[in-house]
């Protein structure tokens, strides 16, 4: 498993991210809903397994960006106990 960059903020497709401070989950790509539910994984890259799934539009927070820089380590808003990484480019400001 990779260690978290050290960061206080990223970029996605949809802007700046700020860790720590609620942003949402953006399952459209191309105008089209192609993610209706966002997997949450237990680490980054590798053999990884699913630890829960949110919808699309779902709020959350990120604590952590991996270390190649592609996931970010996010927990729910609405249920803390969901909390996993996803790819960065799910994430919109």
């Amino acid at each position: 498993m990779s260690n978290p960059t050290p960061v206080q903020s990223f970029v996605t497709r949809f802007g700046l991210v700020t860790l720590g401070r609620p942003v949402y989950l953006d399952g459209i790509r191309d105008g089209e809903l192609l993610a209706p539910k966002i997997n949450l994984w237990d680490q980054p890259e590798g053999d990884r397994r699913i630890v829960c799934s949110l919808p699309h539009g779902a709020v959350v927070t990120a604590d952590a960006l991996s270390a190649a820089g592609q996931h970010a380590r996010v927990a729910s808003v609405d249920d803390p106990a969901c909390a996993g990484w996803v790819h960065k480019d799910f994430l919109h400001p």
